[in-house]
C-alpha cells in the first residue's frame, strides 16, 4: 500500500468500468442495429431466391413443349419454322413421347453429374474469392444452359441430342446445388456469435425458414404464370423470361450488404484454415474433401443414406415428368399442367406448415390415448417418417392407376400427406452426428441426393417408355416402380436403431 494515495481507487480500475447491466444494454442496443442489418440481408436473399425459383418454373414446362414440338417436326418430316408449332394433339404418339422422355432424362442426368463434379471445386473457390462471385457464376451458368437449349431447338439443322451439352454447362458455377449453398452460407454469415449469445435464439433457423418459404413461393407462383403466358403468347417467351430472371439474380446479389465480420479471435479451425492457404491449391482441396467425408457412419446412419438415395425418384416423379405424364394420359395441354403443379405446391405448403406440425404436436400430447402417444421426439419422427412412406406408396399407386384427371388429383392429395419425408429424414440423420460433424453430414446428404438424380431420371424415362409400348394401364408403371422403391424404404426403416443421445453417438 506504500504506493497508494487518497486518489487511488480502492478497487483498482474496476470503478471506472461500466456495470454489467450497462454493458449488456449497450451490447443489445448495438446488436439490435446489427439485427436490422441482418434482416435486410435476409430479405434481399429471399428476393433473389424467389426469382431464381421463379426462373426454374418458367423454363421447365416450356422446354418440355419446345422439345416435344421439335421431335414432332422430325417425326412428321416437316421443315416449317419453329414459330409454326404442330398441333400438340399430334405429338402424343408413343415414339415421340418415348424419345422426349429419353432426351430430357439424359440431359437432366448429365446436368446432375456435372453439378456434382463441379460443386466441390466451386465451393472451395468461394472460400477464397467470396460467395457472391461464385453465386453470380452459378446463376450465369444456368442462364447459359437455357440459352443453349433455346438455340438447339430453334436451329433445326442442329441435332436435338445436342441439348445434352446444356447439362454440361452446370460446370460453370456448379449449378443449383451451389446456388442454394451460397445463399444459405451468406445468410449464416449474417448472423454473428454475439447475436446468438445475447438474444439466445437460433437466428439461423428463422433465416432458413424465410429462405425456404421464399423458394417455395417462387416455385408455387411460376407454373401458373408460365401456363398463362404459354396459353396467351408462346413458350419461347417463357424461356427468355427465365433467362432474364436468372441474369437479374446474378446482378442483384451485389446489392446485398456484406455481412459483418466476426470480432472474436480466430479459432483453431480458422487458424488451421489460414495455414492451409500456404499449401498448393490441389492439396488443399483434396484435404478438405477427405475431411468432409471422414464422418463416423453407424449401420443405422448408413440405412438412412440408403433411404435418401432410394427416395429421390419421388420428387422427380412430381416435377417435369409429371407434366409430360399428365399431358399424355389425360389429353391436356402441357401449358395446363402448370396449374396442376401450382395446386400441388399449395398442398406442400399446407402440409409443411399446418398438417405436419399439428400431427407432430398431437403425437406427444397428453390429451391423446396412451396407445397412440410416443415417448419422445426421436420416436415421433420415426413414426411420422413411417406414415409418410405409407402415404407415398398409396398416393403413387393411385396416381398410376388413375384413368381420369380427378383420380390423378386425388392421388396427388395423398402424395402431399407424405411429402414431409425429406425433412424427416434429415432430422433423424442429424441425431447420428454431433455439432462438429453435422456440416459434413449435410454435405454428404447433398452429394447422395445429386448422385441419386443421375439414375432416377433415366429410370423414370425407361419405365415410361415400357408403359407406352404396352399401352393401356401400363402407362402408370413409372409410379408403380417408384412405389416399389418406397416400399423397400419402409421395410429398411424397421432395421434402424435410434441413438440414446447425441453424445453417445459422438463418442
Amino acid at each position: 500500500m506504500a504506493g497508494d494515495t487518497e486518489r487511488s481507487p480502492l478497487l483498482g480500475q474496476r470503478s471506472h468500468s461500466p456495470s454489467t447491466s450497462t454493458r449488456l444494454g449497450d451490447a443489445v442496443h448495438g446488436l439490435s442495429r446489427e439485427a436490422r442489418g441482418q434482416n435486410i440481408i435476409i430479405l434481399m436473399l429471399c428476393v433473389i431466391l424467389f426469382f431464381a425459383s421463379w426462373a426454374n418454373g418458367f423454363t421447365q414446362i416450356p422446354l418440355l413443349r419446345l422439345v416435344e414440338d421439335r421431335i414432332c417436326h422430325e417425326y412428321y418430316d416437316m421443315s416449317m419454322s419453329p414459330l409454326e408449332p404442330i398441333d400438340e394433339k399430334l405429338c402424343k404418339g408413343e415414339w415421340i413421347q418415348s424419345r422426349l422422355a429419353f432426351i430430357l432424362s439424359i440431359s437432366s442426368a448429365i446436368g446432375a453429374l456435372a453439378g456434382f463434379l463441379a460443386a466441390f471445386p466451386w465451393g472451395a473457390a468461394a472460400d477464397r474469392i467470396g460467395r457472391k462471385p461464385i453465386l453470380t457464376l452459378a446463376l450465369t451458368g444456368m442462364a447459359l444452359e437455357v440459352v443453349w437449349d433455346i438455340a438447339v431447338v430453334w436451329f433445326h439443322n442442329m441435332p436435338i441430342k445436342l441439348i445434352w451439352l446444356g447439362g454440361v454447362l452446370n460446370i460453370v458455377g456448379g449449378g443449383n446445388a451451389i446456388i442454394i449453398g451460397m445463399i444459405f452460407s451468406i445468410a449464416t454469415d449474417a448472423t454473428t456469435d454475439e447475436e446468438r449469445q445475447v438474444f439466445n435464439i437460433h437466428l439461423e433457423a428463422v433465416a432458413f425458414l424465410r429462405l425456404h418459404v421464399a423458394g417455395m413461393a417462387g416455385s408455387l407462383v411460376s407454373p401458373t404464370l408460365c401456363a398463362l403466358v404459354m396459353e396467351r403468347a408462346s413458350p419461347w417467351i417463357c424461356q427468355w423470361i427465365g433467362v432474364s430472371l436468372l441474369i437479374f439474380g446474378s446482378v442483384a446479389i451485389y446489392a446485398v450488404p456484406n455481412p459483418p465480420k466476426p470480432s472474436h479471435s480466430p479459432s483453431h479451425d480458422e487458424q488451421e484454415s489460414d495455414s492451409d492457404d500456404e499449401d498448393p491449391v490441389n492439396r488443399k482441396r483434396v484435404s478438405k474433401l477427405l475431411k468432409m467425408i471422414s464422418l463416423p457412419i453407424t449401420p443405422s446412419l448408413f440405412i438412412f443414406f440408403l433411404l435418401t438415395f432410394l427416395s429421390i425418384p419421388v420428387a422427380l416423379a412430381t416435377q417435369m415428368f409429371m407434366s409430360q405424364y399428365a399431358s399424355k394420359r389425360y389429353h391436356i395441354k402441357l401449358a395446363s399442367t402448370g396449374y396442376i403443379q401450382s395446386t400441388f405446391g399449395v398442398g406442400h405448403i399446407i402440409q409443411a406448415f399446418v398438417i405436419l406440425p399439428f400431427v407432430s404436436h398431437l403425437l406427444t400430447s397428453a390429451t391423446i390415448p396412451a396407445i397412440f402417444r410416443v415417448k419422445d421426439e426421436k420416436v415421433r419422427d420415426v413414426v411420422l417418417l413411417r406414415g409418410s412412406f405409407f402415404f407415398l406408396i398409396v398416393g403413387l399407386i393411385v396416381v398410376g392407376l388413375a384413368t381420369d384427371l380427378i383420380g390423378f388429383m386425388f392421388g396427388l392429395v395423398v402424395l402431399v400427406l407424405g411429402s414431409g419425408y425429406a425433412s424427416l429424414l434429415k432430422s433423424l440423420m442429424s441425431l447420428y452426428a454431433d455439432a462438429k460433424h453435422r456440416s459434413r453430414l449435410f454435405s454428404l446428404i447433398g452429394m447422395v441426393e445429386v448422385l441419386a438424380r443421375v439414375y432416377s431420371e433415366p429410370a423414370l424415362a425407361g419405365l415410361y417408355s415400357l408403359g407406352l409400348r404396352h399401352g393401356g394401364g401400363w402407362i402408370g408403371i413409372p409410379y408403380f416402380g417408384v412405389a416399389l422403391f418406397i416400399a423397400v424404404c419402409l421395410a429398411l426403416l424397421s432395421f434402424v436403431k435410434l441413438p440414446k443421445s447425441n453424445e453417445a453417438v459422438a463418442n
